[in-house]
């Protein structure tokens, strides 16, 4: 017998001792008060008789009332239990085996509009949202594989209104009978679902009215990118209606010329090209390295580079190529350069400079791009990954750039987009990550 068992028979020997002299305490009592009872039976062996059997009588009557008050006790606690389980914020549901519903609490019940309707031995599959079956099954499935495969978020059928959308929590027991049961904790998320779907909605929206923003700053840049080579075209046209006018036709000049001018129109073919291209949205990842990266961007906004007379700086200290969605992160590098552009324009830097590095730290491909232009004022530093936020007064500013540029960064590239001030001018760091591996 083990010491745990011995120590619960002590106490039952213990309990039934009190319990016995509390009997005896009684029936002396009674005695003392009608001695004659006992005078009147024939022998000493009848009065013991007679005196255990009421002693006997007592102990079963305390026993009794004992009882009594503990089944009192135990129903109202089990009373309590069946409000609490009713009346939980969750509902809970008890599966079988089969996948049937065992027991269910109230709230479970008004989740579906069913009131206090009974669905003892319905299946559960059958409140499951048609489109969410397949869900529901995989989430059964992994869950009878994989133990720590809890939580799924479906949508259950309503009676008389649009599914509803929960998260559902999974738990094993076991029954008195040794059969495996299923316990649901299942919550109602449908207003967090609404608010998600509502701030996706809003996200979308942000991204449309940047990369309509961003079209009107290309079509700029196009615009300025075409300006050089047409002007070379009218120049060179001109040049020949003269000679023509003047008779003086030379036919390996005026061959010079054309050539010059379908190089002209092969450069503003190609210039429309990397920008169609630009817009493209990324559908798959491929494979490149920053300084490509780089020099991409580069190319768009060189004529703008060069006119505003700003010296590019490269060091580049990392060449390894990375599987990522290279417009997209073209997309930031121009809109920074672009920034960095506007602000030195417009605070007439002498000596602008652009610094560009490409380095790696871990696993983590990073490019820093500093200027020289007096950095971004420390009270407004912290609000510029804002939506809407523009510290462009001079000119127009939607305020998505750098928003977007950040979203494109930290969600898509597995990486980050950080800003600070160092005694020249700001620094931006790009840092992102292999985004197959």
């Amino acid at each position: 017998m083990s010491k745990q068992n011995k120590q619960k028979d002590l106490a039952v020997q213990r309990k039934t001792e009190v319990l016995r002299k509390k009997s005896e305490d009684v029936i002396n009592q009674i005695i003392e008060t009608i001695p004659l009872s006992y005078e009147i039976l024939s022998s000493e062996e009848s009065k013991r008789l007679l005196y255990e059997l009421q002693v006997q009588k007592i102990e079963l009557e305390m026993q009794n009332n004992e009882l009594r008050q503990k089944q009192e006790e135990l129903f109202d606690l089990n009373k309590r239990y069946i409000d609490l389980y009713n009346n939980a914020p969750a509902g809970y549901v008890t599966l079988s085996s089969e996948g049937k519903i065992i027991e269910s609490n109230m709230t479970f019940s008004s989740l579906l509009g069913l009131g206090e309707q009974s669905l003892s031995g319905l299946p559960f599959t059958g409140f499951v949202f048609k489109e969410d079956q397949d869900i529901y099954y995989l989430y059964c499935k992994n869950f009878s594989e994989d133990a720590a495969t809890h939580l799924c978020r479906l949508r259950l059928e309503k009676k008389d209104s649009e599914p509803i959308s929960v998260s559902l929590t999974s738990k094993k027991s076991k029954a008195h009978d040794g059969k495996e049961n299923t316990c649901l904790i299942i919550n109602d998320i449908t207003e967090q679902v609404k608010t998600e779907e509502a701030l996706k909605a809003k996200d979308r929206m942000l991204l449309v009215q940047a990369r309509l923003a961003i079209m009107g700053e290309m079509i700029s840049m196009i615009a300025h990118q075409w300006r050089q080579p047409l002007s070379v075209i009218s120049v060179t046209v001109s040049d020949l209606k003269i000679k023509q006018a003047l008779e003086m036709y030379e036919p390996v000049y005026f061959e010079e010329q054309l050539d010059n001018i379908e190089k002209c129109t092969q450069h503003m073919s190609h210039t429309i090209n990397d920008f169609r291209n630009f817009f493209k949205d990324d559908k798959n990842a491929v494979m490149t390295s920053s300084s490509k990266l780089i020099e991409g961007a580069l190319e768009i906004i060189n004529p703008i580079i060069h006119d505003r007379g700003v010296a590019i700086r490269r060091e580049f200290l990392n060449y390894e190529e990375i599987s990522t969605y290279q417009n997209e992160i073209k997309q930031v590098l121009l809109n920074i350069l672009n920034n960095a552009l506007e602000v030195i324009s417009e605070r007439k830097i002498v000596n602008p400079i652009i610094t560009i590095k490409t380095y790696k730290e871990a696993d983590s491909h990073k490019i820093s791009i500093q200027d020289n232009a007096g950095g971004i004022p420390d009270s407004v530093i912290d609000k510029i990954f804002e939506p809407y936020y523009t510290t462009k007064e001079s000119y127009n500013g939607t305020g998505l750039g750098l928003y977007m540029a950040k979203i494109i960064i930290d969600e898509h590239c597995k990486g980050s987009l950080e800003v600070s001030n160092l005694d020249s001018g700001a620094l931006f760091t790009i840092s992102f990550k292999d985004v197959i591996q």
